[in-house]
């Protein structure tokens, strides 16, 4: 059965049970309308002022989830709003040294 309608990462007023967040997994292959907002949430940061590690790590997964998630609602005739965020520039950290 069909839900209809979800949200990510953005809400319609008074419909909180349509809201999912970035880091939920949620499929979206039982929804015919998906509204997902690019602002992705804060993720953690470290003193330094860059994505920490552990942040960095759930945003590449968040990132991939939502791609194929979006990827295949298109391809199956979903009706699919995307709310596009101003571009940002941050650094993350990736547990990998610079040679």
């Amino acid at each position: 059965m069909s839900n209809s309608i979800i949200t990510i990462g953005t809400q319609i007023l008074g419909r909180s049970e349509l809201h999912a967040s970035y880091s939920s997994g949620k499929s979206l292959h039982d929804y015919d309308v998906i509204l997902f907002d690019t602002s992705f949430p804060t993720y953690g940061f470290d003193y330094s002022g860059s994505l920490s590690e552990d942040g960095s790590k759930q945003l590449n997964q968040d990132i991939a989830h939502w791609r194929s998630e979006l990827g295949s609602a298109v391809n199956d005739g979903k009706t699919v709003f995307v709310i596009l965020a101003a571009s940002e520039s941050l650094s993350a950290k990736t547990g990998q040294k610079r040679i």
